[in-house]
């Protein structure tokens, strides 16, 4: 809880940070193609982020189509990448002095269109997160965003993301806002939906879509930094624009 508010050094570090996921993100994206492994894509993300003197990552959170519902359940593997699958991925990276950078993105592998299945999971994705990242502001109390943020549809929430945001800094740090019909844990001896977001915390913004009995889940995720006049994402990251006109 200590930790939970940035101090200008701090944040000038986590937007080195984010600087270098954006760019490691976009290099993923070009390297997309049929007969690439997630392991070969993780492998573009690891080195861009070590090439700009980035310290590690996390986790291996890079799946393609099957692979990624339910997202969380397979880490990065030898599987090839098919045209029409979906490649989703989480940074998790820490940067340059250890700094997180927590974005994640959904793309489409090929040159052809989503199809139905797709496109709706990242249109509820897309629309969830923005929805929600206004909510984000001094003084709203985590309760308050739990409760605002736009309702999953039944059919997704088997497969939606275990919370709604956490906190960022040289990991995922406190506080974490869980969903309304989610048994909140005690953490650091207080409920997750206790207290209110502060100037200069930075914050994740979740949104994980995918069916209960399909195929694809779709990963997107934002960094914020909490201002006194309204919520900053820290990313420039690219979209999917076949999914996000």
């Amino acid at each position: 809880m200590a930790r939970a508010i940035k101090t200008s050094d701090e944040i000038a570090l986590i937007r080195q940070a984010c600087a270098i996921a954006d760019v490691a993100l976009w290099e993923v994206q070009q390297a997309i193609r049929p007969g690439i492994t997630e392991n070969e894509l993780f492998a573009v993300m690891s080195y861009t982020n070590l090439k700009h003197h980035g310290e590690r990552m996390d986790c291996k959170l890079l799946a393609a189509g099957g692979n990624t519902n339910p997202w969380l359940q397979r880490t990065s593997t030898s599987r090839m990448v098919r045209p029409g699958d979906l490649v989703t991925m989480d940074t998790d990276m820490a940067g340059p002095l250890g700094y997180f950078a927590d974005v994640s993105r959904t793309y489409l592998c090929g040159d052809g269109p989503p199809n139905t299945e797709q496109m709706e999971a990242y249109k509820l994705a897309y629309d969830f997160l923005y929805k929600s990242i206004p909510l984000f502001t001094v003084g709203t109390s985590f309760q308050e965003i739990a409760e605002k943020v736009p309702a999953v549809p039944q059919i997704y929430k088997a497969n939606r993301y275990s919370l709604i945001s956490h906190g960022v800094g040289m990991s995922d740090e406190w506080p974490d806002v869980y969903f309304t019909d989610t048994s909140p844990l005690a953490e650091f001896g207080t409920a997750n939906h206790a207290g209110v977001l502060q100037e200069n915390m930075v914050m994740t913004m979740e949104a994980s879509f995918g069916r209960e009995d399909g195929r694809e889940q779709v990963k997107l995720e934002e960094q914020l930094l909490i201002t006194a006049n309204g919520p900053e994402i820290m990313s420039t990251a690219p979209f999917d624009w076949r999914f996000v006109p």
